[in-house]
């Protein structure tokens, strides 16, 4: 299990708060995934007031067709909300809106045939849009965000087509894993249920090895939210999981055939084990059906990445065990407490 320093940095760079990086091409709908999250999680949560006005009027603009609207990388909300997902995790967090990566046929970083000039907090001088795009959305990848969530469409939701935006997307795509970014994928789509899209999406995933969400980003409800938030923080490496074993086995000494197994066994399977994600769709392998009959996840902190299982094992290993240490035939309470009347005797 590899132990990375995100937990570490995070804390250092954000005091714990969760930094979305809503990244990917120009033109998928990063400002409508951020303005939709934000009018159905946060802002309903929040009094009537001078916060909740301060955050309406933060949200990114958004616009259809091929012309660009955001031209700076942004902070959403300026302070930090809490939320609480449906299994009752809870993070602090701020989205980080961003230009993106240029695409063939979109328009809006050109005026009167030349380079459209923008002042930028990195350059004294001008520099093209372009360029400014490039640099700022490098940052929100590299610098200002924790974990990501890479917006790309199909092409169904404006005038741009699909292929247009595939090299944005790869390019995004790689410089997330060269970092060790955790991140989703959501797929903008007009028609995110239909079996073409559901199609493209299996594709991406086997293609990027992460997970891929069709959504309508204009139109996604609460559930869908908490899905693609869900799905984020199970990206986060794992530094540690622990196991809980009942005390019988707890009690067996560490050369014991039983024990050793099971170890064995944990260790085998932690070798491929590096996000939370891969912990949680895995872990239940260990169950092996002769010793172990079932391991549950009892807890996940998703701030500092510590996991906790259950080993419960198959039903009679206890009696199956007493009977090996006393050479004696065991098989129920009542037996087993026969036993112990007999033993307490003969002691006496």
């Amino acid at each position: 299990m590899e132990n990375l320093n995100i937990y570490e940095s995070m804390a250092e760079r954000t005091r714990g708060d969760i930094y979305i990086g809503v990244v990917g091409p120009v033109r998928t709908g990063k400002s409508t995934f951020i303005k939709r999250f934000m009018d159905r999680m946060v802002l309903p949560k929040i009094e009537e007031g001078h916060l909740k006005t301060q955050i309406r009027d933060e949200l990114p603009q958004s616009g259809t067709g091929r012309t660009i609207t955001t031209t700076e990388p942004k902070f959403i909300p300026a302070k930090a909300v809490e939320l609480r997902l449906s299994d009752n995790t809870r993070f602090k967090v701020r989205m980080v809106d961003c230009v993106g990566y240029m695409v063939k046929n979109a328009i809006g970083h050109m005026e009167d045939g030349q380079p459209r000039m923008l002042n930028t907090p990195w350059n004294e001088e001008k520099i093209p849009f372009a360029e400014a795009a490039e640099i700022g959305t490098r940052k929100v990848i590299a610098d200002h965000s924790t974990i990501g969530v890479l917006v790309t469409t199909d092409g169904s939701i404006g005038e741009i087509p699909r292929e247009d935006y595939i090299p944005a997307e790869e390019r995004v795509v790689r410089e997330l894993k060269e970092l060790n970014k955790p991140f989703v994928t959501v797929l903008n789509s007009t028609v995110p249920e239909e079996p073409a899209t559901q199609k493209l999406c299996s594709e991406l995933e086997m293609k990027y090895d992460t997970p891929v969400i069709a959504a309508d980003c204009m139109k996604m409800d609460d559930h869908q939210i908490q899905g693609i938030l869900t799905q984020v923080l199970y990206q986060f490496p794992a530094a540690e999981i622990g196991f809980m074993l009942p005390g019988f086995l707890k009690g067996l000494p560490e050369d014991h055939r039983i024990k050793k197994t099971i170890i064995e066994a944990i260790k085998d399977w932690c070798q491929n084990m590096n996000t939370v994600r891969d912990i949680k769709d895995t872990v239940a392998v260990l169950a092996d059906g002769d010793i172990v009959k079932d391991v549950a996840i009892t807890d996940m902190n998703l701030g500092n990445g510590r996991i906790l299982a259950e080993i419960r094992p198959v039903d009679g290993l206890f009696y199956l065990l007493i009977s090996e240490i006393t050479d004696r035939e065991v098989t129920d309470d009542s037996q087993f407490f026969q036993l112990i009347r007999e033993l307490a005797v003969a002691k006496k």
